[in-house]
């Protein structure tokens, strides 16, 4: 329930994320040099994930 919700919010923050990226960088850069950023930080996001989930541990 609780991971849940912390998956959806951080889907939430990280499409707020790739809109802002989207609309900043499109007009100077291609594509797929944004592909590329969000792949760079995609491992990131799952790291925050992951410990988010140890940090709420059910008592």
């Amino acid at each position: 329930m609780i991971i849940d919700v912390c998956q959806t919010i951080l889907l939430v923050i990280y499409r707020n994320i790739c809109s802002v990226i989207i609309f900043s960088f499109h007009s100077h850069y291609s594509s797929i040099y944004i592909y590329i950023i969000l792949l760079y930080h995609a491992p990131s996001i799952i790291i925050f994930s992951e410990l988010l989930q140890r940090t709420r541990v059910p008592k």
